[in-house]
Order: structure tokens, then C-alpha cells, then sequence
């Protein structure tokens, strides 16, 4: 494998420590004091909007116009893009369970937070094997290394900007 495409490999694998704390704490809801179970679900919204939707919008913009454009398939990626759409709704949603978690005597909702948490789950695990066993072949076949390492910057530079607009926006509404 090339090295090159190996970052995409590494990325993926941190990705999937970080999502494996949505299973864990879903796993988890209703026996973790309420204290707890609230930074849990702050530090899984933070990472879903720091992390995960500045990766997804990035990937928008850069890996999947040119999957399209190697599969010569103007729409190849429009249900990847539905799965980040379904994402940033589910992370809304968590938004409004944290919120509702706020108040010292609030009473989760055990059952719809595990569905949230559950559905992020399943969906981001599914939409990053997709992208390994459909898209990474692709570029390894179709790219060079100095294709992927442009691929790679351009990846770098729209996340970077997407992370950027993401702690614009939760300053603003702070």
C-alpha cells in the first residue's frame, strides 16, 4: 500500500477510537451518574463538531468531487453526502439532549439519547467502511502518490477551514 494512502488508513483508525466512545456511552446511559453521563455527552458533541463534520465537509469538497470525476459518475458520492447530512442532524439532535442535561435536576431521556448515540454509531462506522472498501481502492489504482499528497493538503486546508467555522459559529452562540 502506499504510504500516502496509508494517512487515509491512520485517519480512519484514530476516527474509529473517537466513534467507539458513542457505542460506550449508549451502552452506558441510564447507569452513568447524571454528572457524568453530561460531560460525556459534551466532550461526544465537541468531537462530532470539531472533528467529524469539519472531516465530512472537507471530504465535500475535496475527495469526492474527484471520486466522481475518476468514476466518470457525476452523483457516485450523493448518498456519502447524505450520510454526513443524517450525521449533522443526529449531532443537532445530541445538541438538544445536552442541552437538556443542563439543569441540576434534569431527567435524561435514556431511551432517545441511546437512539441518537446509537444511530451516529452505526451510521459513521458504515460510512467509513464504505469509504475504505469503495473509495480507497480507487485512489490507490487511479492516483500517484504525488496525486494523493495534493489530494491530501487540499483534504488538510478544507478541514482546517471547516474547524475554523465550527469554533466561529460555537463562540458566536456562547
Amino acid at each position: 500500500m502506499s504510504v500516502r494512502l496509508q494517512r487515509l488508513w491512520d485517519e480512519h483508525s484514530h476516527l474509529y477510537s473517537r466513534i467507539e466512545r458513542l457505542r460506550a456511552t449508549a451502552d452506558a446511559c441510564g447507569l452513568l451518574s447524571l454528572g457524568t453521563l453530561r460531560n460525556q455527552i459534551d466532550d461526544l458533541y465537541r468531537m462530532l463538531r470539531r472533528e467529524v463534520i469539519p472531516h465530512a465537509r472537507a471530504e465535500e469538497e475535496t475527495l469526492y468531487p474527484l471520486v466522481e470525476h475518476l468514476m466518470d459518475a457525476p452523483y457516485a458520492s450523493a448518498t456519502m453526502v447524505r450520510d454526513h447530512g443524517e450525521i449533522a442532524m443526529l449531532t443537532q439532535e445530541l445538541r438538544g439532549f445536552q442541552l437538556g442535561l443542563a439543569p441540576p435536576q434534569a431527567q435524561p431521556d435514556v431511551i432517545g439519547l441511546r437512539r441518537v448515540l446509537y444511530s451516529l454509531y452505526a451510521i459513521i462506522v458504515l460510512h467509513i467502511a464504505k469509504e475504505e472498501e469503495y473509495y480507497f481502492p480507487l485512489l490507490k489504482v487511479r492516483l500517484t502518490d504525488a496525486q494523493l499528497e495534493d489530494l491530501f493538503a487540499k483534504m488538510e486546508d478544507a478541514e482546517a477551514r471547516a474547524r475554523r467555522e465550527a469554533e466561529l459559529e460555537a463562540s458566536a452562540k456562547a
